[in-house]
């Protein structure tokens, strides 16, 4: 690890683009020294961001972990952690940001301290053999925490189809069960006792941890299952995306028939949902289409979905993204939007 305060070259302040109405303004961007797939703001420290790399080279695994200090034209390095031996696939934070939180390419979890200006290992809790073959070649795909809650459990969704609860005080598995044949891409603590997961076999299974079992198995999407939100208009109401072009609105409490459903041409890997100037707006990764936004009318009447912008900045696949409000010295308010691309290595500093 090498704490340094690089500043990395910003592009123009001044590019626009204008899309039914909707106009991005592109404020800056980087490029990371490894292949870059999750991108998070800070929600304790202002205008900080978090990023993560997976390297995948001749056969070796490596990662990193950067923290970077943002402005409207520039990225300052505050620190980062090489990762010699695994990639990071996903990663968190806690609530106070002491600890940060990732899945590995290893099999395994790792929980690191954070500090004003560095990030240091303290624990790397590989999962065992789940008896499906040897698990050189299983992977951490997903984890989520639950930030709404007391809890300290984190989710973690394995390429081998088995869900692990993992607990970070006590850094030990509370909970694993064989949710699904097929790699796990999505998952979501609903609440304390509901869990909910996504894989490649199609499914989404609800996990409930009072009797230990899934108690209940849909087969809404026709391909992999990539990602949940809660909606923000109702919490009992459920927001999926998939490979299979399709975004989902089911209702957690009698989820079949689901609700409404949109198939909006690209597949669905991440969804971010703001309520941005009386409108709901959906921010979708869409892989090898780049990052849309969609005016959001999902609701149980119907499925008005339109796409409003289409950035263009992104020459990779994309998967990382995230979002906050923030104020201009007018007082007014912006949507900002972090986005990272994979194989350019290309993270992206956005307002809209």
């Amino acid at each position: 690890m090498q704490n340094t305060t690089n500043t990395y070259d910003s592009t123009s302040t001044t590019s626009q683009t204008v899309i039914k109405g909707l106009k991005h303004n592109l404020n800056c961007q980087m490029n990371t020294e490894k292949n870059v797939d999750r991108v998070r703001f800070s929600k304790v420290n202002n205008n900080q961001i978090y990023s993560a790399c997976y390297q995948l080279d001749k056969g070796l695994k490596s990662g990193l972990i950067y923290n970077h200090s943002i402005t409207n034209t520039t990225f300052v390095e505050n620190y980062k952690i090489d990762l010699k031996d695994y990639g990071i696939l996903d990663f968190r934070l806690n609530k106070t940001e002491k600890l940060l939180f990732s899945g590995n390419s290893n099999n395994s979890i790792s929980i690191f301290n954070l500090s004003d200006n560095s990030i240091t290992p303290k624990t790397n809790f590989e999962f065992k053999n789940t008896g499906s073959g040897d698990n050189i070649n299983n992977t951490t795909n997903i984890i989520d925490y639950n930030e709404d809650s007391c809890s300290s459990l984190v989710l973690c969704g394995m390429n081998d189809g088995y869900m692990h609860l993992f607990d970070l005080e006590k850094e030990q598995v509370v909970s694993t069960n064989k949710n699904h044949e097929f790699a796990i891409w999505s998952g979501l603590i609903y609440d304390e006792n509901i869990v909910l997961t996504g894989a490649d076999d199609s499914f989404i299974k609800l996990f409930d941890r009072r009797s230990n079992k899934i108690e209940n198995s849909l087969n809404f999407h026709k391909f992999g299952v990539t990602c949940f939100i809660k909606d923000d208009s109702n919490p009992y109401q459920i927001i999926s995306g998939s490979y299979d072009e399709h975004i989902i609105l089911w209702d957690i409490r009698n989820p079949k028939p689901y609700l409404s459903k949109k198939k909006i041409g690209y597949t669905v890997w991440d969804i971010k949902q703001n309520n941005y100037k009386n409108k709901n707006l959906l921010l979708v990764a869409c892989i090898y289409d780049g990052f849309r936004i969609y005016e959001n009318n999902f609701s149980e009447e119907g499925s008005s979905i339109n796409e409003i912008l289409f950035f263009e900045e992104h020459n990779s696949i994309v998967y990382g993204i995230d979002t906050r409000f923030v104020k201009n010295d007018n007082n007014e308010t912006s949507l900002n939007i972090i986005s990272c691309s994979f194989y350019d290595n290309l993270v992206i500093n956005w307002t809209i």
